[in-house]
């Protein structure tokens, strides 16, 4: 009578075969996600100002206005 029996490296290949095919579709499929979503469109900002003095007003009005999601 013979025994049928899976040698544990085949096993092992198997579960490797099988475990990249997994990563491989997830992989996929996260980076189809990423690249579905839309992005707004950018906008060019001029800010005309002197910025005058080391960490004046002017300087951290700009800060404020280029830190801001809205610009």
């Amino acid at each position: 009578m013979q025994c049928f029996m899976i040698e544990p490296r085949t096993r092992l290949h198997s579960l490797a075969r099988s475990f990249s095919r997994m990563l491989l579709i997830l992989l996929t499929l996260s980076s189809a996600l990423c690249w579905s979503q839309e992005h707004p469109p950018k906008r060019k900002v001029i800010i005309d100002q002197d910025a005058a003095g080391p960490g004046g007003t002017d300087q951290q009005s700009m800060l404020l206005l280029i830190q801001s999601p809205q610009t």
